[in-house]
């Protein structure tokens, strides 16, 4: 556990460094000396770090050991449900240049890491904040464990943060959902914001979609229990409600209304961030009162790297910057308190087991 500690404290005091010697950290070299940090200690871990992982080890074993079709990797590792083809012929693009598994998890590192803070980098007024909304919320170590998902879900933002550019946006994240499909859920923000805006548009697009929150609800309980792949899901039951999750829920709500007041309908980031956090608050509700929909939030949730601090910095509450920031910060330790203290980190060397 000591190794996330080092970690974190040594991210927070590279950026006070930075802050130091730029007194700004809304710079390029900020971002990217971070990203650099973030990109090297999720790529050099061992190939056990991650509940998933190991499986992932065995899909790229097959794939490349065996001379096996992609399409029949993942009965042969023993792997019931299907793997996003995308993702399958990754593997074995990594393995015709040479790269064994350790170099596989550090190129899903790299381009989960870059999705991520390309989008900041698009979008966000605040590096700082965006940063540690990333690791705080536990975004950036949920994607040790379940990696092909946000693997996808880099991806598609990478596709929204190219929507100016209308279908090569479209085929990024289309990329996305090969990698795993959940990142199809980012299709409905690249619709939206291909609508022609206005006050009115908007505004009876967020009324209609809030009225089919309860058939949508349902829609995708039914969906999901009549999948093959998904059904599992369906059967953890529960709730996710916690003191966290029901409190990030209100905080996101009234913020989401202070915007709305502050709306810049001129503004195409505006409708963007408007309709992703929207949505964000949507899945976050829906995995509140059911289980099943933890796995889905995790599409919409990290946006709020990008959500929350644009909200802040283009409404009154900008004078609070600095403080919801260090709520972020003070919320990575409780994250850190709540990785399980099994093997530890276990960063070793290529080639090393």
């Amino acid at each position: 556990m000591s190794t996330y500690y080092e970690f974190y404290i040594g991210l927070l005091i590279l950026s006070l460094l930075v802050y130091i010697v730029q007194r700004n950290l809304r710079s390029k070299f900020y971002l990217i000396l971070t990203g650099s940090v973030l990109i090297l200690f999720s790529g050099l871990r061992a190939d056990y770090v991650g509940t998933d992982t190991p499986t992932y080890h065995r899909i790229f074993d097959v794939i490349n050991f065996t001379n096996s079709s992609v399409f029949n990797a993942t009965k042969q590792a023993g792997i019931q449900k299907g793997i996003e083809v995308g993702y399958l012929f990754l593997n074995r693009l990594v393995y015709f240049f040479k790269g064994d598994f350790h170099v596989f998890i550090f190129i899903v590192a790299f381009i989960t890491v870059f999705g991520f803070l390309y989008y900041v980098y698009t979008y966000s007024p605040n590096y700082l904040m965006s940063i540690y909304i990333y690791i705080g919320m536990g975004y950036y170590f949920l994607s040790f464990n379940i990696n092909r998902q946000f693997l996808g879900t880099a991806i598609a933002y990478l596709g929204i943060a190219k929507i100016e550019k209308r279908w090569q946006s479209l085929i990024i994240i289309i990329i996305g959902g090969l990698m795993h499909s959940s990142a199809f859920l980012i299709l409905p923000i690249w619709f939206l914001t291909q609508l022609k805006q206005s006050k009115f548009i908007h505004n009876s697009l967020i009324i209609s979609i809030l009225l089919l929150i309860v058939p949508v609800y349902f829609l995708f309980l039914r969906i999901l229990g009549d999948s093959l792949k998904y059904n599992m899901y369906i059967s953890e039951g529960g709730s996710a409600i916690g003191f966290l999750n029901v409190s990030m829920l209100l905080f996101m709500i009234i913020l989401y209304i202070v915007f709305l007041k502050n709306f810049d309908y001129t503004s195409r980031v505006d409708y963007i961030v408007s309709y992703s956090f929207m949505f964000a608050i949507i899945f976050l509700f829906f995995s509140i009162i059911n289980h099943t929909f933890g796995r889905l939030q995790y599409v919409y949730m990290p946006m709020m790297m990008v959500d929350v601090p644009y909200i802040i910095s283009h409404t009154p509450l900008k004078k609070y910057s600095f403080l919801v920031s260090l709520l972020f910060i003070l919320i990575g330790f409780e994250t850190l308190n709540s990785i399980p203290n099994n093997d530890g980190y276990g960063i070793v060397p290529y080639g090393i087991n």
